[in-house]
């Protein structure tokens, strides 16, 4: 009887490291996702900010402009 315990036990034992092997894999896979996500995140906020400040640039220029063309109207 004993006997038969021990190898159910090594049975349930076995498997039960078989599928914590496997819960860890499937996490480890998810990990790699989610930082390849991230990557891909911050490249994209990155592009965006550069564009913002493009937008920025031009902005203050076309104001600039904008105040220049008034003053000039204003002097004829």
């Amino acid at each position: 009887i004993a006997t038969e315990t021990q190898v159910a036990e090594h049975a349930r034992l076995e498997k039960t490291i078989i599928e914590s092997e496997e819960r860890v894999r499937k996490l480890e896979a998810e990990r790699r996702e989610l930082l390849a996500s991230q990557g891909s995140r911050k490249a994209t906020i990155s592009n965006m900010e550069t564009q913002l400040e493009s937008a920025k640039h031009q902005l203050l220029s076309s104001q600039t402009e904008l105040s220049d063309l008034r003053a000039l109207y204003n002097q004829i």
